[in-house]
């Protein structure tokens, strides 16, 4: 069992810090060259940036990652199960509504672009915790909300000796936590702390390690503040028979000594059960897995020394060209003629003794080996990075169309595993969401225009009563393809008439081939497509009805029973042809209906009476 007394958590806690820290300093000198040196005088990259690669790559590759809000989708294994007022199903499309309206009432997207420039920058570290929705305040029982936050990497803390980030992984980190401040003032009026040891803490003590800036020459008022720590423990078994408690979390703080000359570690809350899931509160997250170690490289980390080759070399050839010189010469004996050169104005005609001995020279200035080294280490760098000309909006004259498709296609791979490597940790985060939403009877979320359409006006998370046996890891998540993509208004025209022309080849033969399920077909084209809502186009319900009446017609029809005229069942009806399937008419076509609304731009309804 692990040690969670708390000198040795204390002891944990510095060990990890030291380990992070090792990870942070690369990416630190990145940061500062990203900004340049003209965003903080007193924050200077160590060498001139000449070329700013780090902030072109960010620019570029961060609206493709994430652009607008995410957009979920949620379904159950078994959406029958439960039945009576709430099934499965029924919790499944509660929790994808209000999911979507959460990504947008709490402001996640902003949340989440701050987590994907620690994305590109180093790695990302997000705690999901419950709370009280806004405007509740002091209420008793009041509905809560989760909430995403973003952990900074310097605040973020887990095992050392873990070989991967996930503590549900083998040789999984056994801890994993984060740092905090608070006003004493504040943890003395809360009833779940200690407030005898809140008394004896630290205060305004080692806060540098929080913000750095108060070592950066700002004369910082003293706030009485401490430091304390939560540590997540999975293995702690939670003391509780309650379900949705995983872990145990223990929090910790500094506090002098009666003498005031060192420091004591020392519990500021009792031990707690952790309310969260399985995978903890926290997800932790980044670009490129590096083996057996916890933390990952981000794609700037990866390229970073071949950016600072670039930016040295055109650093030096900058200087270079400040040293270049072009000036005439003229021999010694012939000063006057010299004298005439100097002061000539453009277009003037002056009078020479002699020509002879006088020319151009130049000297300094950038070489062509100098360019050609610079644009082949730049070609380098942006063939290892990914950051082509086609990713800029750059097209390059000198290279031909199948050139230039090779070259995208390998781009795009790559940019493709980059963006499905985030997608990924953002339904982790929206999965971490969906948890709180699940198992919360105090969670409530109106539905708004898209619930009532499914039949929910609001939906109230928890699993009392009908609810008891349903298992969240029953239900899957995910983002819909592109709906974090930045998409032009060319492109979303030609992904419609792409989707719709689609629809229109299925519609053709729909009704000649019942036993396809064309509902997941169709969903299919529309999700690569990125046509979210393309499921409200063909009612498939009364499809199902129309396929039914069509088989019972085609019956009718081979025992000889079908009357003239359209009688019986009625089909489908299309107006501008006039005809059932049952009649001809107005130059319809009995065999196919559909072609012949689409010659006569005709609308596709049905009818449920005789004709």
């Amino acid at each position: 069992m692990f040690n969670v007394k708390v000198d040795n958590l204390r002891q944990e806690i510095k060990i990890a810090e030291e380990f992070r820290n090792k990870h942070l300093e690369g990416p630190e000198e990145i940061k500062k060259r990203y900004v340049g040196r003209y965003h903080r005088k007193d924050r200077q990259p160590n060498i001139a940036v000449a070329e700013n690669h780090a902030y072109e790559y960010a620019s570029v590759i961060a609206p493709s990652l994430m652009y607008d809000p995410p957009k979920v989708v949620c379904t159950a294994k078994n959406p029958g199960a439960g039945g009576g007022e709430m099934s499965m199903g029924m919790m499944a499309t509660g929790i994808q509504l209000s999911l979507n309206r959460w990504a947008e009432d709490a402001d996640a997207t902003e949340t989440l672009r701050e987590l994907l420039l620690d994305f590109l920058f180093t790695w990302a570290a997000a705690l999901v915790v419950e709370g009280n929705q806004p405007g509740y305040e002091g209420v008793e029982l009041a509905p809560t909300r989760p909430y995403l936050l973003r952990i900074p990497n310097r605040h973020f803390f887990l095992d050392p000796n873990a070989m991967t980030n996930s503590p549900m992984a083998n040789n999984g980190p056994r801890y994993m936590g984060h740092m905090w401040s608070a006003d004493v003032e504040d943890l003395l009026k809360d009833e779940d702390y200690d407030s005898n040891t809140v008394k004896l803490l630290a205060v305004d003590s080692d806060m540098e390690k929080y913000n750095p800036e108060r070592n950066s020459g700002l004369t910082v008022p003293k706030r009485r503040e401490i430091l304390g720590y939560d540590i997540w423990v999975p293995e702690v078994a939670a003391e509780t028979s309650e379900p949705g408690y995983n872990g145990t979390i223990f929090t910790i703080g500094l506090g002098n000594d009666p003498d005031g000359t060192t420091k004591k570690a020392r519990y500021l809350r009792s031990p707690r059960p952790a309310y969260c899931p399985p995978w903890g509160p926290y997800v932790m997250y980044g670009a490129h897995k590096v083996i057996d170690s916890p933390y990952f490289m981000s794609p700037l980390v990866a390229v970073a020394e071949q950016a600072e080759e670039v930016n040295l070399h055109v650093a030096t050839a900058a200087d270079d060209a400040k040293s270049f010189k072009r000036f005439a010469v003229a021999p010694s004996q012939n000063r006057a003629d010299g004298e005439r050169i100097v002061t000539v104005r453009n277009g003037q005609l002056i009078l020479l003794d002699s020509t002879e001995g006088i020319n151009e020279m130049t000297i300094g200035g950038v070489s062509d080996a100098q360019y050609k080294y610079i644009d082949a280490a730049r070609e380098r760098l942006n063939r290892t990075s990914g950051l082509t000309d086609a990713l800029r909006g750059e097209v390059r004259s000198n290279v031909t169309a199948t050139e230039s498709a090779i070259a995208n296609a390998g781009t795009n791979v790559r940019i493709d595993g980059l963006k499905r490597t985030h997608r990924s940790a953002v339904e982790r985060i929206l999965k971490s969401v969906a948890w709180y939403m699940f198992h919360s009877d105090q969670f409530e979320s109106g539905l708004g225009e898209e619930g009532v359409k499914a039949g929910m006006s609001d939906f109230q998370g928890g699993l009392s009563g009908e609810r008891a046996d349903f298992n969240f890891f029953d239900m899957s998540l995910s983002i819909e393809p592109y709906s974090m993509e930045h998409t032009d208004q060319v492109l979303l025209q030609r992904r419609i008439e792409q989707a719709w022309g689609k629809t229109l080849e299925a519609i053709q033969i729909m009704q000649q081939a019942p036993f396809v399920k064309w509902r997941e077909p169709l969903r299919l084209i529309w999700e690569v497509l990125d046509i979210g809502n393309a499921d409200e186009w063909i009612d498939f319900d009364a499809l199902e009805e129309s396929q039914q009446r069509q088989a019972q017609n085609e019956r009718m029809q081979a025992e000889g029973q079908t009357g003239s005229g359209g009688g019986g069942a009625a089909e489908l009806q299309l107006a501008g042809g006039g005809a059932g399937l049952g009649e001809t008419g107005g130059g319809g076509d009995m065999q196919n209906p559909i072609a012949t609304a689409n010659e006569t731009g005709g609308v596709m309804a049905e009818t449920y009476g005789g004709a």
